[in-house]
């Protein structure tokens, strides 16, 4: 392949002759290159027809149930003692249904399904093999289980943000988002004494703390707002915001929450709302922030402060250095492609969804980790494996065992083989990506790649030299 297009007319398209000019040597260097090209074996490896399903949570209990429901063995590791991870903190859904009875059932049907194995109080001690080969050892209170499974799902969840702003800790009066859930859920959710609710959005978020936005925090401001006005319709509400996200269906939540008297007032990053506290704990609260409407700066004393947080993942360092895949500078798993390998890791066979991946929604949750099942699925059903040929090949005359490209593999799919004297390098294709690295460290040239050669480089760079 002589990549003309991007290489070229797209980089170069203010110098037609230029590039014209490369475009001839990108040819020539082609041409030479596919000289030396050679057939590339084909390999088909067996599948563990089972899964392993990392985290308990709303996403890993619905992909568990997914894959299971296809007639595969899953396992099911919780680090938790409990089943359902954050969504159990949700008291009402914006319909006014109960969110913690729908994930009840679901555990309750992961519980009694025979193909699911459930391993609670539990944490992935150690993984190798590859797609279709896994072998994972799962520590427990009474010890270590082996697990071998063909596929991994990556539902490690995430949990609310802690607030370090406005008096969070501080005062009684300023709560978060779930804190307001619970109270509402109780037996005595608010005092009769409380006259007026100020709640403030992306606290912590879009920012220094959290640099992302969360996407539910505005749904679940809109959520309580309506849940409190139907308390108590005669409550005044403000809503300190900076981007009122209630995007899809939520649009209608923000229409009924400002036709029941919900006010909502804007700011920007540069001039937030500020909040200083009263003379005593039992003081109402003051709320001074600027009304773009108004033109001035509006003060309010608030009964109850409540703050919109983000969400922030499970602490994903070891597990995915263990497993070999990348995660985002805010500490999320990161997919292989955003639009065509939207659930897929970058190690085949290991899938990720949920919190895990990046905040959303119980109903976003639910469609990513049917995705991720169905993915998991195809390889299982499949009962066998082709890897991709263009890896890594050990030429054993030239090896010295000197064990270089087993240190620098990133991938750890080539090892030494130590049965053999003298030692020979050997290359796990299945696991292999194909990055050079071991080609690139070899010190006697015993290693190519498939498509990328020594020879098939040289001739490359001697076609280019021709041209200069």
């Amino acid at each position: 392949m002589a990549n003309i297009r991007d290489q070229c007319s797209w980089v170069h398209m203010h110098e037609p002759e230029a590039a014209t000019a490369k475009a001839k040597d990108l040819v020539r260097m082609a041409v030479a290159k596919a000289a030396h090209l050679t057939a590339l074996p084909e390999q088909r490896l067996p599948v563990t027809p089972s899964a392993l399903v990392i985290g308990g949570g709303l996403a890993g209990m619905t992909a568990a149930l997914t894959i299971a429901e296809q007639g595969f063995p899953t396992t099911l590791v919780e680090q938790g003692d409990t089943l359902g991870g954050s969504a159990l903190l949700l008291t009402a859904d914006r319909f006014g249904g109960d969110p913690r009875k729908i994930v009840a059932e679901l555990a309750y049907k992961v519980k009694i399904h025979p193909l699911i194995s459930v391993r609670a109080k539990a944490s992935v001690a150690s993984v190798s093999g590859y797609v279709g080969n896994f072998t994972t050892t799962i520590a427990k209170k009474a010890g270590s289980e082996v697990i071998n499974h063909g596929v991994m799902v990556i539902a490690t969840g995430g949990k609310p943000y802690a607030p370090k702003q406005y008096l969070y800790g501080d005062s009684e009066r300023v709560l978060t988002q779930l804190e307001l859930e619970q109270r509402l859920a109780s037996s005595r959710p608010l005092s009769a004494k409380i006259k007026q609710v100020v709640m403030i959005q992306c606290v912590g978020s879009r920012g220094a703390d959290l640099a992302y936005c969360s996407r539910v925090c505005c749904g679940q401001a809109l959520k309580n707002a309506l849940r409190l006005k139907t308390l108590m319709p005669e409550l005044s509400i403000f809503i300190y915001y900076r981007d009122m996200r209630a995007y899809g269906f939520l649009e209608d939540d923000y229409r009924k929450a400002r036709e029941l008297g919900v006010i909502f007032i804007r700011y920007t990053p540069e001039n937030p709302p500020k909040v200083t506290p009263g003379h005593s704990k039992s003081s109402l609260l003051k709320v001074v922030g600027y009304d773009p409407l108004l033109g001035e700066e509006v003060e309010l004393d608030t009964d109850l402060l409540v703050l919109s947080v983000g969400i922030v993942p499970e602490d994903p360092t070891i597990l995915s250095r263990m497993l070999k895949v990348p995660v985002t500078a805010d500490k999320f798993y990161l997919e292989a492609h955003v639009k065509l390998r939207p659930v897929d890791m970058a190690v085949d066979g290991i899938y990720v969804c949920g919190l895990a991946h990046a905040p959303k929604s119980m109903d976003e949750t639910i469609a990513q980790a049917q995705a991720a099942a169905g993915r998991a699925c195809q390889p299982l059903a499949k009962g066998s494996i082709s890897p991709e040929p263009i890896v890594s090949h050990v030429d054993p005359e030239l090896c010295i065992g000197c064990g270089a490209c087993e240190i620098f593999c990133p991938y750890k799919a080539i090892t030494i083989d130590k049965e053999v004297k003298p030692r020979k390098a050997m290359t796990l294709t299945a696991s292999c990506k194909g990055c050079g690295v071991c080609a690139a460290r070899c010190p006697t040239m015993a290693i190519d790649m498939g498509r990328f050669t020594l020879e098939g480089i040289r001739a490359q760079i001697a076609a280019f030299g021709e041209s200069v």
